[in-house]
């Protein structure tokens, strides 16, 4: 297994440190899937799992949190009792161009638990987790739109397992419809055509979209499955989808509810020519210039995602920074199935250093990074070379 050098920028100073992974990165993904499959499974008791959820979280931890690196996240918490106001971003800082690093996508970071406590950090919006990819591009400021406008895609190929989609846009409904400021809009038909044709249209800020993931083969290409002309599957890469929203600067924010969409990378060759930093869906939008993507890191089912739309867009239409957001909608799974780690398959890409999908002023502006440096993050910086950051957020790279 490899081994990374841990860089970590925190209020409380910098540290550095070794990053072992607890287990192979080929196994991580298998193993998040299986531990899944038994909580589904209620003829296969929880505790006949080789490695659980909360073990499997304390031993990330562990794998993060050593030595200088420790004593360093340790002392920020004090400053978390000293002000119950405030909180500690845990920032993943991640190279999407890193053949190296690619895999570590597949490691379920939300079930981050320190040994010894029963708090589980992804559920918790004073240490909300964030995936930060390292993008090129800048994210820039912009008003804060009067009405949030939600662009819902519900697409269910005939030809595909059927998902009660018809109910979980009625629940979209229902509870934007109780929330000022938020407002659901959608196309007239699940096609990239008419989705763009209302993009065209209406000026939308959030794309949110309902149905399956997947891939089409056996090549690393993930894919979500729009529907054709006569209501089959079509296939769409997530280049084919920036190439679609590209256009539109007031969409801030794609949400993904559907399987594997948080994957960045398939099957890859030992000669790793196989590799594509766009093969995930969530990466190429990020790389595309998109400021937020939420996306599944595992099936999850209906009542889990109708649930986490329910809290998360309530929480962002009452101003919430986004990761503050996914927490609570990651609360609102937990409170559906405590017993499960259901909750854990949302993950946050998030390109914004304030949580906001509308920064006051542009990210590189002086007094935007004043605002973001009053505010306690835990930075790692996880890389085989020596590299510093000028940040404090969980960075892996």
């Amino acid at each position: 297994m490899g081994s990374y050098t841990v860089h970590a920028l925190t209020p409380r100073g910098e540290g550095r440190g070794c990053f072992k992974l607890p287990i192979p990165p080929a196994e991580a993904g298998a193993t998040w899937r299986r531990i899944a499959r038994a909580e589904r499974d209620l003829c296969s008791p929880r505790g006949a799992l080789e490695l659980s959820p909360e073990t499997l979280g304390e031993q990330l931890f562990q794998a993060l949190f050593q030595d200088e690196i420790l004593r360093l996240y340790e002392r920020s918490l004090d400053l978390l009792e000293a002000d119950p106001e405030s909180g500690l971003r845990l920032e993943l800082m991640l190279d999407p161009r890193d053949r190296d690093l690619v895999d570590l996508q597949a490691f379920p970071w939300e079930l981050l638990r320190q040994p010894g406590k029963p708090e589980l950090l992804g559920l918790h919006r004073r240490q909300p987790i964030v995936r930060y990819l390292t993008v090129g591009r800048p994210v820039y400021a912009s008003p804060h739109p009067n009405t949030l406008r939600i662009l819902a895609v519900a697409a269910n190929p005939r030809r595909l397992p059927q998902l009660d989609l018809a109910r979980e846009l009625a629940n979209l409904w229902q509870a934007v419809g109780s929330v000022s400021g938020l407002e659901v809009v959608t196309p007239a038909a699940p096609t990239l055509a008419a989705m763009r044709q209302t993009l065209r249209d209406q000026k939308c800020h959030v794309l949110h979209f309902m149905g399956h993931g997947g891939s089409t083969d056996a090549s690393a290409k993930k894919v979500l499955f729009f529907e054709a002309e006569d209501g089959s599957e079509a296939p769409v890469r997530g280049t084919d989808l920036v190439n679609k929203l590209s256009d539109f600067p007031t969409l801030r924010l794609v949400v993904l509810n559907a399987c594997e969409s948080a994957a960045a990378q398939g099957k890859v060759s030992e000669s790793g020519l196989e590799f594509d930093a766009f093969a995930g869906v969530a990466n190429s939008l990020v790389l595309g210039g998109m400021p937020a993507v939420v996306a599944m890191q595992l099936r999850v089912s209906d009542s889990a995602a109708i649930a986490f739309s329910r809290a998360f867009y309530q929480r962002l239409a009452m101003g919430d920074p986004i990761d503050a957001a996914v927490a609570e909608g990651r609360q609102e799974i937990h409170s559906v199935d405590p017993a499960s780690s259901e909750w854990a398959a949302p993950v946050l890409f998030m390109r914004t250093r304030t949580g906001e999908l509308y920064p006051a002023k542009n990210v590189w502006d002086r007094g935007s990074w004043k605002k973001w440096a009053r505010q306690l993050t835990f930075l790692f910086l996880v890389d085989r070379k020596s590299t510093r950051l000028n940040s404090s957020h969980i960075t892996i790279s």
